[in-house]
């Protein structure tokens, strides 16, 4: 309660320092980095318990609560320099998963209007009921074997957010939804790193086989896109939240972007607050995949703040421990 009416009366200086309407571009008010700094800062006073909670439980209880959650049948991929993909499509429900996603895509993959509207070109066609009709989505993001990948990388354990981005979106991506696409890349097409968290994992799913035609998701390791934030000045005022090809490599190779251009089934593992990323470009063919949110309880940005979301994700009282904490940022131990 306390929590909540702090934000409320926070709520008119932290959207002007999301967005501020009479200048482009995100956090220009105070520039990324200090409204980062801030945005961490309040969170921490607000959320801090829960951060300090799950690192604990990280770093003296993971093992039981792994074994409480499924036991891990291998060992976990280790992400490095950012990121890891999975081809061996061997992981917990991930054949579930397909299954019942093809069932969305027959069932609503044609049925997407064409508008201008914001990032017209990029759909999440589930909502959070659907999570409970279509269980395999849940399951598998909330694995041990997924979640040890996402919790030794990260150093605890996350949760799933309810806004920006949601914890699990079924993304449909074209041109064809897209009544601007004949403009230039724009949005979430263009460069940029995610400051929502200081350090957080997408977990991306193939849900068929993508070429580099369809628009695929891009993005260069951590050590490079670090490398090359420092030397342009990124998420300072001097310039904007997305950027340019032109400017990302006039300091990166082109031939060191890794594009996701890989099999129905392959997932991959990225921290999007690390690497320089961009998709959805030129999406000729509907372009599907489940995408996943894992995150930091105390986030770097005032989302929460500014737009709360009514909704919980699905927990049933037979849950595991750690299933739990995962889709309740509130749940303790």
């Amino acid at each position: 309660m306390i929590r909540r009416t702090i934000d409320r009366l926070f709520t008119p200086i932290a959207r002007q320092l999301e967005h501020e309407p009479k200048k482009p571009g995100k956090m220009s008010k105070l520039g990324i980095n200090n409204t980062m700094r801030l945005a961490k800062w309040y969170n921490t006073r607000l959320y801090g318990k829960y951060l300090k909670h799950r690192r604990k439980q990280y770093q003296h209880n993971f093992m039981e609560l792994l074994n409480e959650n499924g036991k891990i049948k291998e060992p976990a991929l280790k992400m490095n320099d950012g990121w890891v993909i999975d081809t061996s499509l061997s992981l917990p429900y991930l054949q579930d998963l397909l299954d019942e996603a093809d069932k969305i895509i027959k069932e609503r993959g044609r049925k997407i209007e064409r508008n201008n509207s914001y990032r017209a070109f990029f759909r999440n066609i589930i909502s959070v009921e659907d999570l409970s009709t279509y269980p395999s989505f849940l399951n598998f993001i909330l694995s041990s074997q997924v979640l040890a990948t996402a919790c030794n990388y990260l150093g605890f354990i996350p949760c799933m957010p309810k806004d920006r981005p949601i914890g699990v979106r079924f993304a449909a991506s074209s041109t064809s939804f897209d009544e601007s696409a004949h403009l230039p890349p724009r949005d979430s097409q263009l460069f940029h790193i995610d400051p929502y968290c200081t350090r957080e994992v997408y977990v991306i799913v193939l849900l068929h086989d993508i070429r580099a035609d369809q628009g695929p998701f891009c993005f260069f390791p951590e050590s490079l896109s670090q490398k090359a934030a420092k030397k342009l000045g990124y998420w300072t005022r001097r310039l904007p939240y997305r950027l340019s090809d032109e400017l990302v490599y006039s300091i990166l190779d082109k031939k060191d972007r890794q594009d996701f251009v890989y099999p129905k089934g392959s997932v991959l593992f990225i921290d999007p607050s690390k690497c320089f990323h961009y998709g959805s470009r030129n999406t000729q063919e509907t372009r599907y995949q489940l995408m996943y949110a894992l995150a930091n309880p105390c986030r770097t940005d005032f989302s929460e703040t500014v737009g709360p979301k009514d909704f919980d994700f699905p927990i049933k009282d037979s849950d595991s421990r750690l299933r739990k904490m995962v889709l309740d940022k509130n749940f303790m131990i």
